[in-house]
C-alpha cells in the first residue's frame, strides 16, 4: 500500500509550526546577544515549536504520522532559510550552507519525532508498522 499524504494535516501542523517558530527565531537572531543567557531557553522553545506542529500533524492525520509530521516542518523552514540569505546578503555577510542544511535536519527531525507522538496518541484504524 502506498504512503497517503494527508495534506490538510500538514497544512495545520505547518501553521502552528510556522506561528510559534518564526518569532522565536527572530527574538533569537536579531534581539538577543550571543552570549545573552535567554539564547537556551529561546533555542529550545524553537525546537519544542517544531516537536508541537509535527504533533499536531500527526494526530490529524490518518496516514503516516511520522511523514506527515517531517512535511509539516518545511514551509517553516524554507521561510527561515529564504531570511537566513536575505539577511546574509544584504549585510554582505558569508552564507553558511552547513547551517542551512543543519536548520533542515534538525527541523524535521524534530517534525518527525512530534508526527510520532501525535500518531500513537489518536486511535487507528491501521497499525503504524506492518509487519
Amino acid at each position: 500500500m502506498a504512503n497517503r499524504f494527508d495534506f490538510d494535516a500538514v497544512r495545520r501542523g505547518a501553521l502552528v509550526t510556522t506561528l510559534t517558530v518564526i518569532p522565536l527565531a527572530f527574538v533569537a537572531g536579531r534581539l538577543l546577544s550571543d552570549s545573552s543567557v535567554l539564547q537556551v531557553p529561546v533555542t529550545l522553545l524553537i525546537f519544542a515549536g517544531f516537536v508541537a506542529g509535527g504533533y499536531v500533524a500527526g494526530r490529524a492525520t490518518s496516514g503516516s504520522p511520522a511523514v506527515t509530521g517531517t512535511l509539516s516542518s518545511l514551509p517553516c523552514l524554507v521561510i527561515v532559510s529564504i531570511a537566513y540569505l536575505a539577511i546574509q546578503l544584504a549585510s554582505d555577510q558569508p552564507v553558511y550552507l552547513a547551517l542551512i542544511a543543519g536548520q533542515y535536519i534538525v527541523g524535521t527531525t524534530l517534525g518527525m519525532l512530534g508526527g510520532a507522538l501525535g500518531g500513537r496518541s489518536t486511535e487507528r484504524d491501521e497499525p503504524l508498522v506492518r509487519s
